[in-house]
């Protein structure tokens, strides 16, 4: 849990101290469509791994092995007629860039061309080169934020109906019975 911890609070410092220049991308509270939750998890890192791929560049953080709604707890969240849903969320870091502005627009033009709304956001402060995508559609919400020293990505769907409960005990179960598995013994050659 704590190296999560720290993923979140790297990729928040990362992005505090950020103005818009435009107003930010429109997004909706809830998708309340007939995406499963497990469409949902998929979405995320479909999206994180499309990205991280059309940078062509290494140092990104890989997504988690067991990245399906077995493997990522859902969040609660309210869909429009006030029931509860899932959301699923991922955060990765990566490299920074000399030039964040060419970077950002890269991501920008990328997700664009795939479908999402996106926006540019500059830092507020001179001497701080940080550049922030921001990425929508009706499914997901992403950001992918960038300066010389460290980039990081997040990307959190939309509200989905699912229930949160039932869904966490079927990631603890799934958990359970992975670590109940044992490893084989690597046996010895004569």
């Amino acid at each position: 849990m704590s190296s999560l911890t720290g993923v979140l609070l790297a990729a928040l410092l990362l992005t505090t101290g950020c103005t818009s220049t435009t107003s930010p991308p429109k997004t909706t509270r809830s998708h309340d469509s007939q995406v499963t939750p497990e469409e949902a998890v998929a979405s995320v890192f479909s999206l994180y791994s499309r990205t991280v791929s059309h940078l062509s560049e290494s140092g990104w953080d890989a997504p988690p092995s067991d990245a399906s709604v077995l493997g990522i707890p859902p969040q609660v969240c309210s869909l429009r007629d006030g029931k509860a849903g899932v959301k699923y969320s991922t955060v990765g870091l990566g490299p920074g860039h000399p030039d964040a502005t060419s970077s950002a627009g890269n991501v920008a033009a990328f997700w664009k061309s795939i479908g999402l709304t996106t926006d540019l956001t500059k830092s507020a402060n001179e001497k701080n080169d940080r550049i922030t995508t921001d990425g929508a559609s009706s499914a997901l919400t992403a950001q992918y934020t960038v300066n010389g020293d460290r980039s990081s990505l997040s990307i959190v769907t939309s509200c989905v109906p699912g229930n949160a409960d039932e869904l966490t005990e079927g990631v603890q179960k799934h958990r359970d019975e992975q670590s109940a598995t044992p490893t084989p013994t690597p046996t010895p050659t004569p």
